[in-house]
């Protein structure tokens, strides 16, 4: 029975691991193994169930066999299988040794460029030993940074398949390291800052951390803590991110080109301390480079062109087996026989492509990593020369042009023409404003004077002139904004009228001559405007004083118009009007490119892919942009608030506390707005552009400057669509008429500027997962 069993179970296996192996082959995705795995499988069982009857009936038979064709199927099995528990597992039984630390099978990659498919890597396979120095060496643009960047996982495959440690490449490993080619680190940060900041990343503890930095300092000669990295130079500059890298001491190391543009002395040192690592460490380093000599220090050497590794061995078997002098002899002899078998291969080359498994996106947030971020952020904002400009100079710009909009002309001039005196110096005779009456008449001499009196130079600076010609040319060369002229019998009609004369009697002529006639440049139609309603003002004035002056209530002389003001006053600039708008636009918009730059300045710093590759999640790059630039925001919301409250301060009811609360909810939406342009744009000027510069159109569409009911019905929705459109009508009517909370235009804007921020948190959200893992 005991027999029976040592049999039974591997047969079993073998069963269970065929009809596994079935399984993954019906699968559409699996065509590619149908052939050979399902073959495989049956003959698994086929054996399996031979195995056990052949012990069953006592003929001899090895178990070792059994046993190796037991490990033969789970390893076909693991094959199909890329989950990681299924991985562990096999390492945990120790079913399979994993003597790799790397292993590529099968990768492609290509894009498209100009409706043309550009393959960055075909096919390519390379299997990289434990603690060994793999040298991938190319010329420039061969694919190298991409398929480095595949096996930290920043980058994705077409197809193919990448083991690390023999299990499937995962995202934010913290068993690899990453020196980008780049130099990538902050320039305003010091160097303990620099690598202190990737050390909490990889949430070292505090002691560690200074264990760990005093350590590479003495090991790299580092230059002083309290340098700036803009004060380094390019070597110093090296070496600082080759310790960053190396600070959380990885199992794997790797290094895009490290060496370039560096001295041969300091390329010494980094090889020297590369090979002294690897011999006394369990460390794997991956290095690029297009220098053929250099190379040669490493343990194994990859060659690679034209997507594909042509042969990866030690550097002296490579120069053995092809008996040349140096790699580069052997280097140009196997691209010889590339360029011979590449139409063949391409012409006979089957479809065998594994399919790639996108490395498992797992939410991991870490306050620490998060805390990091937040540490970096202020400290960058706090050294940033522009910042001071930023929060100080740019409200008292908008402050001032916030007092130049809307506001009353002050000192026009206007010409007056009147053919009822000889010298205009007669309207300044007090005489004239003496009324003579009787029982049945009023009669006043020279009545164009009085309305000449009425007239303030607060309205307009008056500019006598004999004729209407003269007046005229002055108008046409700006000299005045317009004329007014009075006919020669001007006080003769309106005396007719005023001794109730009848009208019918008065000819449509003679009529005429009892209208004062304006005539004004509309070519600034803003001041002409204004100085028609002051007209209209004086002219009340006037009548009102003549009817006064007849001894009639002066409300004969007022048109038949009530005009109040139920909130405001009527005599309310329009600078009232326009100031709320222009403020929420204005705090919106530079709220929004306080953001609208941060992820830029990170992709162009090159600290991007570094702390993606340390493990930093999309929300807590959200949060580490989005906390400090609230602070500022708040210093800028109350700078824009109390302009504000300036403004309306003769308004008793206004209601301070909500368009407060409104106003500090549309920052927020501006500052997650700007973080979702940085996530989209690729370049500064892109996201400039999307912060700013639609601010010009919006002033028009949104109600800014004119209201919005002027607005063509066809551009009125999209003004309504704006996050800031019903806000501002709601902050008018907080300020003018007291509104509450209660009041539809105040809820509604409250609700309209909450969704506008849930939509670009989610828009920023889902942005940085598709640029981390998909789009580099």
């Amino acid at each position: 029975m005991d027999q029976l069993l040592k049999i039974y179970e591997p047969a079993r296996a073998f069963s269970k691991d065929s009809i596994r192996l079935i399984k993954r082959c019906t699968k559409p995705d699996r065509r590619e193994f149908q052939k050979i795995a399902i073959a495989t499988a049956i003959g698994f069982c086929i054996m399996g169930f031979i195995g056990f009857f052949v012990k069953l009936i006592h003929i001899p038979i090895n178990n070792i066999i059994v046993e190796l064709i037991h490990k033969i199927s789970l390893e076909l099995a693991l094959s199909m299988d890329s989950s990681t528990e299924l991985q562990l597992e096999k390492i945990n039984n120790g079913v399979v040794s994993c003597d790799y630390a790397v292993k590529i099978r099968n990768a492609y990659k290509c894009f498209q460029q100009r409706n043309e498919k550009v393959e960055i890597l075909k096919r390519l396979n390379m299997s990289i030993k434990k603690k060994s120095i793999y040298a991938l060496m190319g010329c420039s643009g061969v694919g190298k940074t991409t398929l480095l960047r595949s096996i930290i996982a920043i980058d994705t495959l077409q197809s193919g398949k990448i083991e690390i440690f023999g299990e499937p490449v995962v995202q934010n490993d913290p068993r690899i390291g990453f020196m980008p080619q780049e130099i990538s680190l902050i320039e305003n940060f010091t160097v303990k800052e620099m690598v202190d900041f990737f050390s909490v990343l990889y949430k070292l503890r505090t002691e560690k951390i200074n264990a760990r930095f005093k350590f590479l300092s003495e090991l790299l000669e580092l230059p002083d803590d309290n340098k700036f990295i803009k004060e380094c130079s390019l070597g110093e500059k090296r070496r600082i991110s080759f310790a960053c890298a190396l600070v959380h001491e990885p199992k794997i190391l790797i290094l895009d080109e490290p060496t370039v543009g560096i001295d041969a002395v300091l390329r010494k040192k980094i090889w020297d301390f590369l090979i002294e690592l690897v011999a006394t460490s369990d460390t794997t380093v991956i290095i690029s480079t297009h220098y053929i000599q250099e190379s040669m220090n490493s343990t194994c050497v990859g060659l690679m062109r034209n997507g594909k590794i042509l042969i990866e061995d030690k550097p002296q078997d490579i120069i053995q087996r092809y008996n040349t002098k140096n790699l580069e002899e052997a280097f140009l002899i196997l691209s010889d026989e590339q360029d011979k078998s590449l139409s063949v291969s391409e012409t006979n080359e089957e479809e065998f492509d594994f399919l790639y498994h996108v490395p498992k996106q797992s939410f991991n947030f870490s306050m620490k990593r998060l805390m990091a971020l937040l540490t970096k952020n202020f400290i960058h904002q706090k050294r940033s020369k522009t910042m001071f400009m930023f929060l100080c100079v740019f409200p008292l710009i908008v402050l001032m042009s916030i007092a130049t909009f809307g506001r009353d002309p002050q000192g026009l001039k206007i010409g007056i023409v009147d053919d009822e005196v000889d010298n205009l110096e007669q309207c300044y005779n007090s005489s004239l404003i003496t009324t003579f009456l009787n029982e049945t008449t009023c009669y006043i001499k020279d009545i164009s004077c009085r309305f000449v009196n009425q007239l303030k130079d607060d309205v307009a600076i008056k500019i006598f002139y004999n004729n209407l010609d003269s007046a005229v040319h002055d108008v046409k060369n700006g000299k005045i904004v317009g004329l007014i002229h009075f006919s020669k019998e001007f006080t003769n009609i309106l005396q007719q009228k005023f001794n109730r004369i009848e009208v019918e009697k008065i000819s449509s002529l003679n009529a005429d001559y009892g209208t004062i006639n304006i005539y004004l440049d509309q070519s600034s139609m803003a001041v002409t405007e204004f100085l028609r309603r002051r007209l209209v003002e004086t002219y009340q004035q006037y009548s009102e004083s003549l009817m006064e002056s007849c001894g009639i209530s002066k409300k004969y002389g007022n048109i038949p118009i009530n005009v109040q003001a139920l909130f405001g006053t009527l005599q309310d600039e329009f600078q009232k009007y326009m100031c709320v708008g222009v403020a929420v636009l204005c705090y919106f918009f530079q709220a929004s490119s306080l953001t609208s730059t941060a992820l830029i300045g990170d992709r162009v710093d090159g600290i991007w892919n570094r702390t993606l590759v340390a493990g930093t999640q999309p929300l807590e790059l959200i949060l580490s942009h989005l906390v400090p630039c609230t602070v500022l925001m708040l210093i800028q919301c109350t700078e824009y608030f109390l302009l504000l409250v300036y403004y309306f301060r003769d308004n008793p009811n206004s209601n301070i506390f909500l368009s407060g609360c409104l106003f500090l909810l549309l920052g927020i939406c501006g500052l997650i707005y700007g973080i979702s342009v940085s996530v989209y744009a690729d370049s500064y000027s892109i996201a400039l552009f999307l912060s700013t510069v639609i601010f010009i159109p919006v002033l028009g569409v949104a109600g800014i400057l004119w209201p919005i009911e002027a607005v063509p019905i066809y551009l009125r929705y999209i003004g309504y669509s704006m996050p800031f459109t019903i806000p501002i009508i709601a902050i008018r009517g907080l300020f003018f008429k007291g509104l509450t909370f209660c009041d539809h235009i105040v809820y509604l804007s409250f609700i309209i500027a909450i969704l506008w921020t849930i939509f670009s948190f989610i828009l920023c959200y889902f942005g940085l997962k598709i640029r981390k893992y998909h789009k580099r």
